[in-house]
């Protein structure tokens, strides 16, 4: 997996990193070829084994048990997208996301189903939560995973938006006349925010390449982990972390 994410780092041209990709091309490789990543991956372990013997860590780790146990009994739930990926089976994750865009409405509407079952015993477990008193135990511990994910990015450049939004956000205007406006200019008129939205992202990425072989950032993954946990359970905290990012 380590030399997956290094590979396709640095060889983008590759496509996504599928682990049937991965091992192909590492198979092909000399001993010599995969002396660096071999290092590599010894450096992230050696890494990864000091930080789970933080307390920070140990911190997080019990946090992740309190909410496994609440959501031991949780449904699964997948959006229609999510459906039509699992039953893609190994297929490439960029292959999947054009072959799900190249669907009509109609080739879609199965996958929609599909999830609208799902939806269903899941919207009846939030009900039983919500009256057995987990719930609240639910959003009691999501808010403290939210304020540690606050307080361990404090630093972190904020997730660029579309170059439609600076645009918006540099008009005075309503927001209406600003949308239509942004529909009839020309790629040259739109360049401007674009590059705003790339020099954003380019923040970001720089941050996370400085600060991803640091205990800390290793515990901002420990910590969305656990959020993610969390996935389509309708929380008053979700909505005040939503209100926050806008």
């Amino acid at each position: 997996q380590y030399f997956a994410f290094l590979y396709f780092k640095r060889n983008p041209e590759v496509g996504a990193s599928s682990r049937i990709v991965a091992s192909k091309i590492w198979n092909s490789m000399t001993d010599e070829e995969k002396y660096p990543y071999h290092q590599k991956f010894k450096e992230h372990q050696a890494s990864y084994a000091k930080f789970l013997a933080t307390e920070e860590y140990q911190r997080i780790q019990e946090l992740e048990d309190e909410v496994a146990e609440l959501l031991v009994d949780k449904p699964k739930l997948m959006n229609a997208y999510a459906v039509f990926c699992a039953q893609r089976g190994k297929e490439l994750l960029s292959k999947q996301a054009e072959n799900w865009k190249a669907l009509t409405p109609s080739e879609k509407e199965p996958y929609i189903k599909q999830s609208e079952q799902l939806q269903k015993p899941f919207d009846s477990w939030v009900e039983v939560i919500a009256k057995d008193g987990r719930l609240q135990k639910i959003e009691a511990l999501e808010a403290k995973l939210r304020v540690a994910l606050e307080a361990l990015t404090y630093d972190m450049p904020k997730e660029p938006k579309g170059a439609v939004t600076y645009y918006i956000q540099s008009k005075k205007q309503k927001l209406e006349f600003s949308q239509k406006e942004w529909e009839i200019l020309s790629e040259a008129e739109r360049q401007p925010y674009e590059d705003i939205r790339k020099e954003k992202l380019k923040e970001l990425n720089e941050w996370k390449e400085k600060m991803k072989n640091t205990a800390r950032y290793k515990e901002i993954q420990a910590v969305r982990s656990a959020l993610r946990m969390f996935h389509g359970i309708p929380t008053n905290q979700k909505q005040k972390w939503k209100s926050k990012q806008a």
